[in-house]
């Protein structure tokens, strides 16, 4: 056996380290993919791909006071006294409600606190507009006119407890920008400069 140069014994040493970063890039690029697929299963979900059992309770909380919905099916009663109350019901009961009373989820009235329901029943954006109006860190300039787009696709019901959240927000000093303030104002209809 003849003796290597350093040159062939480099080369080898190259070749050896390109093989294993290259499996190494398989094995990532394997799991980049399955990580890629995972995420996108969970945000392009559709009414076919989620699943819930007719029996599975589900929390729903009322957006606005005074709320009551009688199954006519099981004659249970469901009442929300105030905003912010949860009541349980049954997949199967709130499928009755979607079914005969789309009002009740469409005017924002309650909402089903679990999200795969939001989905199942095609509502998810509406809920999502909503909080949105409410997240305190959307007034400013730069989210004006989709802030004063979104108030404009809301139900006039829910516009009361929008004016409410938006006075409580100025006085908690949450909102200072005066010009947002006159804009949201103006298409309520509402001076909120007296709040300042």
């Amino acid at each position: 056996m003849g003796r290597r140069s350093n040159a062939a014994i480099e080369a080898e040493s190259l070749k050896e380290q390109n093989e294993k970063d290259n499996k190494e890039n398989v094995v990532n690029t394997k799991e980049n993919d399955t990580k890629k697929s995972t995420s996108s299963e969970n945000t392009h979900a559709t009414r076919n791909s989620v699943k819930i059992d007719d029996s599975e309770d589900i929390e729903v909380i009322s957006l606005i006071p005074h709320v009551s919905y009688l199954d006519k099916r099981t004659d249970d009663m469901y009442e929300w006294d105030k905003a912010g109350h949860v009541e349980i019901m049954s997949f199967e009961a709130l499928k009755d409600m979607w079914r005969n009373n789309k009002g009740y989820f469409k005017n924002l009235w309650i909402k089903p606190l679990d999200e795969r329901v939001l989905i199942k029943f095609g509502i998810k954006k509406i809920y999502e507009n909503y909080e949105m109006i409410l997240d305190k860190n959307n007034y400013k300039r730069e989210n004006l006119d989709r802030i004063l787009s979104l108030i404009d696709d809301m139900p006039n019901n829910i516009k009361f407890s929008i004016v409410n959240k938006i006075k409580q927000l100025i006085a908690n000093g949450d909102i200072t920008d005066i010009n947002v303030i006159k804009n949201v104002g103006s298409k309520l209809g509402v001076d909120f400069t007296s709040t300042i």
